[in-house]
């Protein structure tokens, strides 16, 4: 499955790299979708949906502590944000099972 990045005419679109992103890392390709989240988030930092991507990724890759910390960020600026918050919980689900 080929999936394209933001137009070439808008390459500033947080949104598009983000989407890019969470379809990368439902097919793991978490590394590239790091990178792609990582676009994301250098154009808006407060984004929720490309924070919570970037923990998603993050838990993918085993590092649950580091992702839990994009959760939270994300939940801080959308605190209804129902997908950070269910993320979240499986990620201090997986974290518990390997203690």
């Amino acid at each position: 499955m080929e999936v394209k990045g933001p137009r070439k005419d808008n390459p500033f679109n947080a949104q598009a790299w983000n989407a890019k992103a969470y379809l990368f890392a439902l097919t793991d390709r978490n590394q590239e979708a790091l990178s792609l989240v990582d676009k994301a988030l250098e154009i808006d930092p407060h984004n929720p949906k490309a924070l919570d991507t970037k923990g998603f990724i993050l838990s993918n890759l085993g590092k649950y502590r580091e992702g839990i910390n994009y959760y939270d960020k994300a939940i801080e600026i959308h605190p209804n944000y129902s997908e950070a918050i269910r993320h979240k919980e499986m990620a201090l689900s997986r974290l518990q099972k390997i203690r």
